[in-house]
């Protein structure tokens, strides 16, 4: 049952998010998922309602990922440009 209701709720269908929030709430789902006395696979039925039902929906925020990659030609004249002892035919 939990997993039809999982099911339901995928791809952000609102209309089964709306009608199952109520009676799956938020806390109730993490406490499942976390309690030691329900058995994994049950906690892994939980994990995926709460997935679908309240992580997967609206508003969602974008993510600001900082490039950590540089190509070496621009990490250069950043390089250079800084050094102030560089001679400016050298740049």
């Amino acid at each position: 049952m939990i997993n039809l209701n999982a099911h339901i709720c995928m791809e952000r269908n609102y209309k089964g998010i709306n009608a199952l929030s109520s009676i799956y709430t938020l806390d109730m789902v993490i406490d499942c998922t976390l309690s030691e006395k329900i058995p994994y696979s049950m906690r892994a039925r939980f994990a995926r309602l709460l997935m679908s039902l309240h992580m997967d929906k609206d508003p969602l925020e974008a993510l600001n990922v900082p490039i950590m990659t540089r190509v070496w030609d621009e990490v250069e004249k950043i390089e250079l440009t800084r050094n102030s002892n560089v001679p400016k035919k050298l740049l």
